[in-house]
């Protein structure tokens, strides 16, 4: 049966899609099977939709919440996890990595939940590089 989208959902397709086009091109993600990560992009639309099918875009920066979300999704599944040092104090013991915009810090240096250098809430907690 043949799934149909509205003209919405192919807008959420086409900005998360434009996002993973974005971070290729910069290198920051490696993608080995194109078709695969279409099938994920309309997965990833999914959900968003149905994550934010309240939200009132009059209000709230779509632009800003569906660039997050994809960057975030684009960064768990193609990221990679190189041994990364505090973009404050150099020192290799990082803990803290921003998913939106790849900061990376230390707990001595960043103890928030919001990432200090483009305020995201995209944060997560990885161990260091033994």
């Amino acid at each position: 049966m043949t799934k149909h989208y509205s003209v919405q959902d192919m807008e959420v397709v086409h900005d998360i899609s434009m996002a993973a086009g974005y971070k290729l091109t910069k290198g920051e993600i490696d993608v080995m099977d194109s078709r695969e990560l279409f099938s994920r992009i309309l997965e990833w639309a999914e959900e968003f939709m149905r994550f934010h099918e309240k939200s009132s875009w009059d209000s709230e920066d779509y632009i800003g919440a569906v660039d997050e979300f994809a960057l975030m999704k684009l960064a768990e599944v193609y990221g990679s996890e190189e041994e990364a040092e505090c973009d404050w104090c150099g020192e290799r013991h990082v803990e803290k990595k921003c998913i939106a915009c790849r900061f990376t810090a230390c707990f001595r240096c960043f103890s928030g939940e919001t990432c200090p250098n483009c305020k995201s809430n995209y944060v997560k907690e990885i161990t260091p590089a033994e």
